[in-house]
């Protein structure tokens, strides 16, 4: 935890800096734990459908969901939504409100459980310990961008862990899913490591899709951009901004009826570039914040004489 703070302190010491050789004010608008969550995409967990045999003590859909989101927080690297309704982060906010409120999400995981339970070798019969049984838990996990309603990933995943006369001795209908003496079974650690590898390929799919530049954080006369000469921005780049779209639904059935393009908030250009983001002043325009997308200008191919520059 205290690298992860000093790690945080220099990155925005290095902002400071870079914005005072670059000629723009170092007042900030927005702490820094208001900002990180604009730089983060939002996800959403659905309850599992189980189509396992229902032998268990427990709700095993709503089980795996709640320790699947659990696990995404841990990872710092999401806003994780509680359970709700849910609404693309571009929906119109003007919509029905009959249903109650609902949650903006970039990305709602989705997971069908077909095996979660024991199975015993060539010779054994289920639920009797055999040397070459095992627990197994199967469920085939599914990333939804919801901006556009695809999904950007689907992988069938499987953990089996070999059983013990421990765990055919045991009875599950004494143990909460998710405690210390279930995860000590063969069955809970079996569903522990599906989790761990679906965070996994979350955390993969999510992060392969196409980068878009962002404001990441407003200064007085200057944005910050979410990407540096690790994304390609080089200096004297001029990006045109603009506010997120917004889908259009029927009020009445909830289908799409297509999309308004934002209008333009205004006009940027880089200044300074590093590694992980880059300085961009503000040359025209109002109302810039966190979470608006940058589009490159035409603008920016009249001014092939200004050299890039990182820091």
């Amino acid at each position: 935890m205290l690298a992860k703070g000093l790690a945080r302190f220099w990155v925005w010491a290095l902002i400071f800096v870079v914005l005072g050789f670059g000629g723009c004010s170092s007042s900030v608008r927005y702490s820094a734990e208001e900002e990180s969550r604009y730089i983060k995409p939002t996800v959403a967990v659905e309850s599992f459908e189980n189509r396992a045999p229902d032998d268990m003590p427990w709700r095993i859909g709503d089980a795996m969901a709640e320790q699947l989101t659990e696990r995404l927080v841990q990872t710092r690297r999401y806003e994780v939504l509680a359970h709700g309704p849910l609404r693309p982060t571009s929906v119109n906010a003007q919509r029905d409100s009959s249903s109650g409120p609902s949650q903006s999400a970039d990305y709602v995981i989705r997971g069908v459980i077909t095996d979660f339970g024991s199975t015993a070798g060539a010779d054994g019969v289920l639920g009797v310990f055999e040397a070459d049984s095992y627990s197994v838990v199967r469920a085939i996990i599914h990333v939804v961008d919801l901006n556009n309603n695809s999904v950007v990933a689907s992988e069938t995943l499987e953990a089996r862990v070999p059983n013990s006369e421990e765990d055919q001795a045991g009875a599950y209908d004494q143990m909460a899913f998710g405690s210390y003496v279930f995860n000590r079974t063969s069955l809970g650690q079996a569903a522990n490591d599906l989790l761990d590898d679906a965070v996994a390929m979350i955390a993969e799919s999510i992060e392969q899709r196409p980068w878009q530049p962002k404001i990441a954080s407003v200064m007085e006369n200057c944005v910050v951009i979410n990407g540096g000469s690790n994304r390609g921005v080089q200096r004297g780049t001029v990006y045109v901004v603009r506010s997120p779209s917004h889908r259009v639904y029927d009020p009445d059935q909830a289908d799409p009826l297509g999309s308004i393009v934002a209008g333009t908030v205004g006009r940027v250009r880089v200044t300074q570039v590093t590694e992980q983001f880059a300085i961009a002043e503000v040359m025209s325009g109002s109302g810039f914040a966190p979470g608006q997308t940058l589009f490159v200008s035409d603008y920016s191919t009249s001014r092939q004489s200004v050299q890039s520059s990182s820091y």
